[in-house]
């Protein structure tokens, strides 16, 4: 009987793994014989456990049977003695099996840098290079090829990598994955179901359809309302609790049994994650680990992902188990964590321009396309400050900006203020810049900051630390003009100008973890004056920029990651916008649009007064109502007192002391902002001004006490017309006979003519910012508007213009003719006749006017005096109270003969469908003898109208021929 083969040579031997081999046993004659297996032997026997099948048996002549051996080895290492004795019976000695071969250890192979996965990946990954760890190495460190989570990962924006490890042997594998630097600190438990899209892409967790739809129906306090990218921010924030900058961590797991199909195993699922985290590998299976990478703080980042394999079989210290994988993990993480809050009901923290407010169960779709991927968007690092329209010379503008610190560490800003050049090629311009390392020094508080100065490069070299004292240099685009920096800068060059137009306060701002700060950007309009030309409308744009460092950092911080300097890290921008503008105004003088032009010194404009002296003139006390002349030139008339006048003259008449003659400027502001407009009238024009009472009514009553302002003040808001009321006051004082007198200054630069009077004075309107305190000269904008006043007086003529013949009358006899007196200007007009004579004359003055009565009979009193007090404004002309009957009358010339009636009126102004303005005399001739009579007679004003002669001529004769059939009564 024979063994074939008689020895056996095992290659795939695992430790604790049962191998098993056949041989067979021959029985080589024709007799029967019984055989039976004994216990090995050898040196080996004692860690390996053999199990033979079967154990003893009857073998017929040539026949042969097939014996199964299982062995299961305990120690990695090579069988050489191991011997399976069998007895047959008949046959003298022992037949052996001699056994040999090299038990193996666990063996693992490791793929990584792989990007996504999913759940129905069916097809076999091609492992190119995989790194091969197993028992029989001896070394206990195997580095593999390094991990990259990529050169621009962002803040809050987890990026993901997977690694594959392989199984290749029938033993069971328990894999350990551990963070050398960055790992988690302690055990994570998430309190809301929130799961970003990372992991298995859109199979989460491998939730069964029923199980997705119940989460997406149940309600979650504090997480249904919130928009996608708050809950991605609040989900990264507690990776980063206790982090150092950045966290790795094992987010989902897939297995597979035959390498084909996948299960999940995911983490993520429960919600719990461990600093380590331990994986059962089958045999021959795999595994998909996906590591996320979570960052809050800019830097370049290495770290190592330690991979611990053993064998579920093997004991510890005692077994050789694969040495541990080192994955090297590096990643350079790029962003600011400061943030540029916008404003929201929920204290959303993220800008509002990148937000997309979506809720959880809209997120929860699987075939969405618009995934959030990171909390932050670009533009909440960005802020445009707009200033608006603002005025030349205004008083500084602040804007309130506020900040938040995303990380875990204290972060300090520094601002840079660059205003935009009108370079055309700016932009392909390079700047060389100076600097000692750090950039911008940390400002000690109990000192009073120093004045934003220059710095110079020797300045940067003396300097007590030598390390500080090396000088750097930085070349970067040209972002601008510098005109503001921190005070803590050490870069040259600094600012151009000791006068900046922005700046921000604080100049250096701390702000703790996880809290706001604030700052202030100031806007000074004035400086802008000084820097460019300002008659047209300026565009300011300036660029804010804010650098970042970490705030007192301990070193423990700086293991595993390098941060640059803060002029090479992603900084604030704030893009500060404003236009100036100078103060505009556009005039209208009564309608009529005139300029729009400023800072011009010639006039822009005549603003025209037409006054009459007759304006003076009313028919009674109580007239108040104005024609249709008076309500188109918006005439306000003095207080009036009714005065008697009844001598030849035959009636009452009334004078007001004063008429104001109205005229409106309407202004409109060009601005988009309010501006303060200040009127002037020249101080030695006392009749131009500005009614005290700006909404007085036309037809209104004028106190006569009220005084006109020669200076007027008013705010002018935008895209709302004002109406200014200038006033031209006639006054009776200021009649034309006192226009001569040096001592009457409310008649200066007067230009008399025949026919009128012509008053001119200046107005200069001034409009600037109305919250200047300090309203300087040169940033005002100026418009000069004449004042023309052409006062006229009336103008009265006769018909007949020369004489009156009466021809021959008989004594006793009335002859009558008819004289009228025409009024040809547009004013009223006082009249009177009288004989001329008799020496009777009119010397008007501004006090008296006095009629000279010595050729006159006393009981022929005429005009006595007319008095005007400046106090009262009142002017009245008084005739005796008492007059007399036409019998007691004297003629004035020629014994009588000839009889005037009316001897005085009032004149309405010239009308074309009225007969007011003509009044008609009638003079009867009655003569006493037989004799030619003639009489001179003078028709007049009292408002320095031109005197008209008239002369009556008549003769009377006894002849009764010249009688009269019927007589005139």
């Amino acid at each position: 009987m024979d063994i074939s083969p008689p020895h056996a040579y095992l290659k795939s031997i695992f430790r604790g793994v049962k191998t098993c081999t056949s041989v067979e046993l021959i029985n080589l004659t024709l007799l029967e014989a019984d055989f039976k297996w004994f216990p090995p032997t050898g040196s080996d026997v004692s860690w390996i456990e053999v199990s033979i099948t079967p154990t003893s048996g009857h073998l017929k002549g040539h026949e042969r049977t097939t014996v199964q051996i299982s062995l299961v080895a305990s120690k990695q290492q090579t069988i050489r003695d191991f011997r399976l004795p069998c007895l047959v019976d008949g046959m003298p000695g022992q037949l052996e099996c001699v056994i040999h071969g090299d038990v193996q250890g666990l063996t693992v192979l490791v793929n990584s840098a792989i990007e996504q996965m999913t759940l129905s990946s069916n097809t076999q990954l091609e492992l190119t290079m995989p790194l091969t760890a197993t028992a029989s190495k001896s070394c206990k460190l195997i580095e593999g090829q390094p991990i990259s989570f990529g050169e621009d990962v962002g803040l809050y924006a987890p990026v993901q990598r997977w690694i594959e490890i392989v199984n290749p042997t029938p033993m069971v594998a328990e894999l350990t994955t551990r963070m050398v630097n960055f790992g988690l600190l302690t055990q994570i438990k998430l309190s809301t179901s929130y799961c970003p899209h990372l992991g298995i892409g859109n199979e989460i967790s491998a939730r069964s359809q029923d199980a997705l739809e119940t989460t997406k129906s149940e309600r979650l306090d504090g997480v249904e309302e919130k928009p996608e990218r708050r809950l991605l921010y609040d989900w990264c924030r507690t990776f980063l609790s206790n982090s150092r900058g950045a966290c790795i961590f094992v987010h989902t797991a897939m297995i597979s049994e035959d390498g084909i199909y996948y299960k999940s195993v995911s983490k993520g699922s429960n919600r719990v994650f461990e600093p380590a985290s331990s994986w059962m590998i089958p045999a021959f299976g795999r595994l998909r680990l996906c590591l996320v990478c979570v960052a809050d703080l800019w830097g370049a980042y290495k770290d190592c992902v330690e991979l611990i394999a053993r064998s579920v079989s093997g004991r510890r210290h005692v077994d050789s188990e694969p040495p541990t994988i080192n994955l090297p993990v590096q990643f350079t993480v790029i962003g600011c964590p400061i943030l540029l809050i916008a404003t929201s009901p929920f204290g959303q923290i993220t800008n509002s321009v990148g937000r997309k407010l979506r809720s959880l169960s809209q997120t929860m779709e699987f075939l969405e396309r618009d995934l959030v991927l990171s909390a932050f968007t670009e533009e909440a690092k960005r802020l445009n400050v707009r200033f608006g329209d603002r005025l030349i010379g205004s008083s500084p503008v602040n804007r309130t900006v506020r900040l938040h610190n995303s990380s875990n560490q204290d972060v300090r800003i520094d601002w840079q203020i660059f205003l935009d050049s009108n370079t055309k090629d700016d932009s392909s311009l390079l700047e060389f810049l100076c600097f000692t390392s750090p950039a911008f020094e940390r400002i000690d508080v109990s000192v009073q900051p120093p004045v934003n100065t220059r710095t110079s490069l020797e300045e940067l070299e003396h300097t007590d630390d030598g390390e500080k004292s090396l000088i750097k240099v930085l070349i970067r685009p040209r972002e601008g003009d510098l005109v503001w920096q921190s005070s803590s800068a050490r870069i040259a060059p600094s600012p151009s100008t000791h006068l900046p137009a922005f700046t921000i306060c604080p100049e250096q701002l701390i702000i703790p973890p996880h809290q706001d700060g604030s700052i202030t950007v100031t806007f000074r309009p004035i400086e802008v004056a000084y820097m460019k030309n300002t008659d047209m409308p300026v565009s300011l744009r300036a660029h804010a920029f804010g650098y970042l460092t970490l705030d007192n950092s301990p070193e423990c911080l700086q293991q595993g990651v390098e941060r640059s300097g803060s002029l090479l890290t992603d900084r604030l921008c704030l893009n500060i916008t404003a236009q100036l503008t100078r103060p505009l105004l556009q005039l209208d003088l009564d309608d009529n649009f005139i300029t729009n032009d400023y800072n011009t010194t010639a006039p822009v404009g005549c603003l025209n007064f037409s006054a009459g002296l007759g304006d003076l003139l009313l028919r009674s006390p109580n007239e108040h109502i104005l024609n249709q002349r008076d309500q188109e030139d918006c005439r306000l008339t003095g207080a009036v007192e009714p005065v008697s006048w009844l001598e030849e003259f035959g009636g009452s008449i009334v004078y007001t002391c004063s008429v104001f003659i109205l005229r409106h400027i309407r202004m409109r502001s060009s601005n988009k902002l309010p501006i303060r407009v200040r009127l002037v009238i020249d101080a030695d024009a006392l009749n131009f001004g500005f009614l005290a009472f700006e909404r007085v009514k036309v037809g209104a009553t004028v106190d006569r006490h009220s005084q006109l302002l020669h200076t007027l003040e008013l705010t002018l808001r935008p895209n709302h017309p004002e109406k200014v009321t200038t006033a031209f006051r006639l006054d009776l004082k200021d009649l034309p006979e006192k226009c001569d007198d040096p001592q009457n200054a409310s008649f200066n630069h007067v230009q008399i003519t025949e026919g009128f009077l012509k008053q001119e004075a200046g107005l200069q309107i001034v409009a600037g910012p109305t919250d200047s305190e300090d309203s300087k000269t040169e940033f005002a904008s100026h418009y000069m508007v004449r004042l023309c006043a052409q006062i006229a007086r009336p103008t009265v003529r006769i018909f007949p213009d020369t004489q009156i013949d009466f021809g021959t009358v008989y004594v006793g006899d009335f002859g009558m003719s008819e004289l009228r007196v025409i009024n040809d200007s547009r004013m009223r007009a006082f009249w009177y006749i009288s004989l001329e004579d008799q020496g009777m004359h009119v010397h008007s003055q501004l006090d008296t006017i006095v009629f000279d009565t010595k050729s006159v009979d006393n009981n022929e009193r005429t005009l006595l005096e007319t008095q005007c007090s400046g106090e009262e404004t009142l002017v009245s002309w008084q005739t005796d109270p008492k007059p007399t009957s036409d019998s007691d009358v004297r003629p004035f010339s020629s014994d009588g003969a000839f009889h005037v009636a009316p001897r005085s009126g009032l004149l309405e102004a010239l009308s074309v469908d009225a007969t007011e303005h003509v009044a008609c005399v009638t003079i009867r001739f009655k003569p006493t003898r037989s004799a030619r009579f003639e009489a001179t007679y003078r028709i007049g004003g009292v408002l320095g109208e031109a005197e008209k002669y008239i002369k009556f001529v008549g003769t009377g004769s006894h002849d009764e021929r010249h009688r009269k059939l019927v007589q005139w009564k």
